[in-house]
């Protein structure tokens, strides 16, 4: 609806919840999501890159600010370090 006000973009992070029927520890019924609109001036990859700044700043920001809590989860659940340098390669042979 923002669209169709005239907003070129609009971001919404909120509390989403899913009414289903699983009941096991590794369901989440209720999470915070990120909801993304935007207006496509000439091409789909403008999402993309949109789509792409933000996982590079999301790991970004993880890795600089919550190493304490990446140490924890991955001493229950390791997992490769995430390495913006990566992803930025992956990114940029993906839309070659």
């Amino acid at each position: 609806m923002a669209i169709c006000g005239g907003f070129r973009r609009v971001f919404e992070v909120g509390p989403v919840f899913r009414a289903e029927d699983s009941n096991t520890h590794r369901h989440l019924c209720e999470f915070v999501g990120l909801d993304a609109e935007m207006e496509i001036m000439r091409h789909y990859f403008e999402v993309c890159d949109i789509v792409d700044g933000l996982f590079v700043e999301i790991f970004r920001h993880l890795n600089e600010n919550c190493k304490r809590e990446l140490e924890a989860i991955n001493r229950q659940y390791p997992f490769e370090p995430l390495k913006v340098k990566y992803l930025l390669r992956l990114i940029a042979w993906w839309f070659q």
